[in-house]
């Protein structure tokens, strides 16, 4: 390969944006999951999710375990775990939301990219229509020319001795 040309290779960088980014959300999530010992505000939003999760979770394995069992035997939760399991499941909501997202954004840049290079085919495309446009002018007013210049009566309609 001769020094004076350049390799061309394409670092996927967005990639690897998103590969951080999703790391970055981890950790991030865990801050989410010990902000809520601290915070009233945030631990009583982990307590409400917590409670509305185990709920849903005793009504599927009632329905599914066995159908007859009623409703009178409420089991509460302590704070601390219902704060657990509510902030386990906003910090999930959380990585799943950075991950939705990341996966929407790549769609859309994909979107974009095709988008633009379909735009560049059609203009393309155009400019090779319009360049055969003009050919077929030229070849149609040469073919004139000599026809003209060949049999002067067809032209003209008269006779030139």
């Amino acid at each position: 390969m001769a020094p004076n040309k350049s390799i061309n290779i394409m670092f996927p960088a967005y990639k690897v944006l998103c590969v951080f980014i999703r790391q970055i959300s981890k950790p991030f999530a865990n801050y989410l999951k010990r902000r809520a010992a601290h915070n009233e505000r945030f631990r009583n939003i982990c307590i409400y999710f917590g409670n509305r999760s185990f709920a849903f979770e005793r009504s599927i394995s009632r329905r599914f375990y066995n159908s007859e069992v009623s409703e009178c035997d409420k089991v509460t939760l302590s704070p601390e775990k219902s704060v657990n399991i509510g902030s386990e499941l906003l910090g999930e909501c959380f990585i799943f939301t950075v991950a939705a997202g990341l996966i929407t954004a790549e769609y859309i840049r994909g979107v974009l990219k095709e988008s633009r290079k379909e735009y560049r085919l059609k203009q393309r495309l155009d400019n090779i229509d319009s360049r055969q446009g003009d050919l077929q002018k030229l070849i149609n007013q040469e073919v004139t020319r000599q026809l003209e210049a060949r049999f002067p009566v067809i032209s003209t309609g008269e006779r030139k001795f």
